[in-house]
């Protein structure tokens, strides 16, 4: 469903009111707040199959400590780093608390191959200042933001039937503006519902990873 229809199916719900009740720019900007909610909910709950699964890769350059992070990440799952440049040579890097540092941090000026890295604020830290240039030698494995809808063919990058997030939540807001309550109670219903949905789909990608069963089975013979 295209930013276009998106936004008819929500005047429609409304009682087909006019872009004069609420513009495009407005409509636009409710569509695009609950499409960075849903990509919310579906992060929270996607288990396994991570939802805007993306790798970013930056050169290594030498004396170099810190790397600014991608300006879209949501969670950082994983850093590698190849320090030598060969193919094979690649090393994970894991997040160190620095609080947990006993070392000075500022002392670390060896050119050594670095054991763990930190994150701090939106850059990543390095143990050591790389000894050499490496070309792409850094790897950040990430969980990225959605772009905003603006292009009138635009389509949100969630299934078709989990539209209906955007469309309602935008459809309440304009209820909040209007003080209609009665529709207000339906709308923020069906939004509940919808967000349920997308829990429900996101943490159900992976059917290979079985759902652990608790509680008391009875032993029928």
């Amino acid at each position: 469903m295209t930013l276009t229809n998106i936004r008819a199916r929500i005047r429609f719900l409304l009682g087909d009111i006019s872009s004069s009740s609420y513009s495009d720019t407005n409509i636009d900007l409710a569509i695009n707040d609950y499409y960075h909610k849903a990509i919310g909910i579906a992060f929270r709950t996607c288990g396994e199959w991570e939802v805007q699964g993306e790798i970013s890769t930056t050169d290594l350059v030498a004396s170099q400590q810190e790397y600014v992070l991608p300006a879209n990440i949501i969670s950082l799952y994983k850093v590698e780093a190849n320090f030598t440049g060969d193919s094979g040579n690649w090393v994970t890097l894991p997040v160190a608390n620095m609080t947990s540092l006993d070392a000075t941090m500022s002392n670390k000026t060896t050119d050594m191959a670095s054991t763990y890295c930190r994150v701090f604020d939106d850059s990543l830290f390095l143990e050591y200042p790389v000894g050499t240039s490496v070309t792409s030698g850094l790897k950040v494995h990430f969980i990225e933001d959605v772009t905003d809808l603006s292009a009138v063919s635009d389509t949100p990058d969630i299934p078709e039937f989990l539209i209906t997030y955007l469309i309602n939540g935008a459809c309440r807001d304009y209820t909040i503006r209007t003080s209609n309550d009665d529709d207000y109670k339906k709308f923020d219903s069906l939004l509940f519902r919808d967000g349920n949905n997308i829990e429900k789909y996101y943490s159900n990608r992976l059917p290979a990873i079985g759902k652990r069963i608790t509680g008391k089975v009875e032993d029928y013979k």
